[in-house]
């Protein structure tokens, strides 16, 4: 259980640190518009 604690708050702040405020799910979803495009 702490290892998933653990896991989304180096995410946030993996995300924070990218500009992605929200997180990592809008990490995930500007990657996959980036697939997209390609």
């Amino acid at each position: 259980m702490a290892d998933s604690i653990q896991r989304d708050f180096l995410n946030s702040k993996f995300a924070q640190i990218l500009g992605f405020e929200d997180g990592v799910d809008d990490v995930v979803d500007h990657l996959l518009t980036i697939d997209s495009k390609e």
